[in-house]
């Protein structure tokens, strides 16, 4: 895919770039970025480290340009190709890059604290299966023409699916199975998309179980795949979270929501004593 990217802005922004100055610029003698002449970009590593240069400059004038930059459409392999340079992660929802924060520290506790205790429960329960935090992409079916991809917090899937992504992107595609069981942990930015978008793309993958782990309402909603749609059940408190996928799970929605490395550090004596039986 090809980009046009003003002449001038390619100049500004090489020492963020590396791209290369032939001619350098003024930034003072911009003022209106519509009369800029354009250069063509090729490659999604080119227009990535365009978007972050733009964002480091200060005038007004860059940073719209930053702006109709970013309004270009990425197809899924632009996606996979795509680096800003900046090390952010994104999300790729109708051909948009969705940048993803890095969330608090007990977002990522959570997400690793379910990652190592949906591991142990299959393991005491013989099942071929693991679980992955924030690694895998799934593709998702979204009714436009744009792709779509979706990074969980958490992926339950079986070990053999995993182990087949080692000489590729880690990348559920939409001719694959679907993963077994996801969770999204809430954040203010993601409110809408974990229970209304997600919700329903999960659920059109027939992804049989998706868990809402909501530190800011403190609670936890899985959903069960029936007939194509999810049926949703909230867990609170003390409340044992029913999980169908892992039934001798017997978490409590209290225990998942103050995930802590102090818990972490626990589990790992654990399994480190299970391995010795």
């Amino acid at each position: 895919m090809r980009w046009k990217v003003p002449i001038l802005l390619k100049d500004a922004i090489a020492p963020y770039s590396g791209w290369t100055v032939n001619q350098p610029q003024t930034l003072g003698r911009v003022s209106q970025p519509g009369q800029l002449s354009h250069q063509t970009v090729t490659g999604a590593t080119d227009l990535g480290r365009c978007v972050y240069a733009c964002r480091k400059l200060k005038t007004r004038a860059f940073r719209s340009l930053a702006m109709a930059v970013t309004t270009q459409k990425l197809s899924f392999a632009d996606y996979l190709a795509y680096d800003d340079g900046s090390g952010t992660r994104y999300e790729l929802v109708d051909g948009d890059l969705v940048a993803m924060g890095l969330g608090t520290g007990l977002h990522g506790a959570i997400a690793e604290f379910l990652t190592e205790q949906f591991k142990l429960a299959a393991q005491q329960t013989s099942q071929p299966w693991t679980a992955k935090d924030m690694r895998i992409s799934i593709r998702s079916p979204r009714s436009t023409r744009w792709d779509t991809s979706r990074i969980p917090d958490v992926v339950v899937l079986p070990i053999a699916q995993w182990e087949a992504m080692r000489a590729k992107e880690a990348v559920i595609e939409l001719t694959d199975p679907p993963p077994l069981l996801v969770v999204e942990v809430v954040s203010a930015s993601t409110v809408t998309n974990d229970y209304r978008a997600k919700h329903s793309e999960y659920s059109v993958l027939e992804i049989p179980e998706y868990w809402i782990v909501d530190p800011l309402e403190d609670r936890v909603t899985v959903g069960y795949l029936q007939a194509g749609r999810y049926d949703d059940e909230v867990f609170v408190g003390r409340a044992t979270i029913r999980s169908n996928l892992l039934p001798d799970l017997g978490l409590t929605a209290q225990q998942v929501l103050s995930a802590s490395f102090r818990s972490l550090l626990m589990l790992a004596t654990t399994l480190s004593q299970f391995f010795l039986l």
